[in-house]
């Protein structure tokens, strides 16, 4: 990337933020079975990336720090260096096979697991879309790392569009998933929605619910007991009073 312009590289990050917010926000909707998108503004998308991308990018971060710190450790060697290196190399190869194919193959089983029991027993949505995003998000890499095995068809690849096709999805199916566990719930995706008391013009008592969002425009309401949602015009709110436990 250093043919790029710091101009782009935000650009370009500003652009993948706003797209996967959008992705977040669809599962959101889906899952809490109300079209979100009727009431969020241009200012409202930004200021939720902020809040449920930082989190995300940061376990990618880590994920990304382990993988180099194994790969200093094993001097950047590759499969057959390292197996060569040893005292059996078919062993070797075949211990180190096993050991990165066994996670990933593990999270899919695991998948598709509990979606079969999902058809004869109750199995909560949630869980789904947990064992889903993590078997997603590991199966993409699977492909990608199958398709670049061959050369020819990735010689003309730049770094900047290799790592977009290997991360973009990647993080694409996180947010799908992500939205789809916090609608699901009817929560904040990190911290549980706030309970508040809201005064509405013309209205002597106010209005107990729990806070899910609050935008440019609206807040966007959950009841207690009832599940049912509901959009409060900012302009018809005279006063908001906060529970002392949020």
């Amino acid at each position: 990337m250093s043919d790029w312009k710091i101009s782009e590289v935000l650009g370009l990050g500003s652009a993948a933020a706003f797209i996967l917010t959008i992705v977040y926000l669809y599962g959101y909707s889906r899952g809490l079975g109300v079209n979100l998108f009727l009431y969020f503004s241009l200012n409202d998308y930004f200021r939720l990336a902020t809040e449920w991308l930082p989190p995300l990018l940061g376990s990618g971060i880590v994920g990304t720090l382990i993988s180099k710190f194994f790969t200093r450790v094993e001097r950047g060697a590759t499969e057959a260096e390292i197996a060569a290196r040893s005292r059996n190399p078919g062993f070797t190869r075949t211990f180190r096979r096993f050991g990165n194919a066994a996670p990933p193959t593990a999270l899919v089983v695991i998948a598709a697991f509990e979606t079969v029991r999902s058809f004869f027993t109750s199995v909560p949505h949630e869980r789904l879309y947990v064992v889903w995003g993590a078997a997603g998000v590991v199966l993409w890499f699977a492909l990608v790392g199958w398709y670049v095995r061959e050369p020819r068809l990735v010689a003309r690849w730049s770094r900047p569009l290799y790592l977009c096709v290997t991360l973009f999805p990647a993080l694409a199916i996180a947010a799908l998933t992500s939205g789809f566990y916090a609608g699901k719930n009817g929560t904040r995706l990190y911290s549980p929605p706030a309970d508040v008391q809201i005064w509405i013009k013309g209205q002597a008592s106010p209005v107990a619910s729990r806070v899910l969002f609050v935008l440019d425009d609206f807040f966007v309401l959950r009841g207690h007991d009832d599940p049912s949602v509901v959009a409060i015009p900012r302009a018809e709110v005279t006063k908001v009073s906060h529970s002392k436990d949020n």
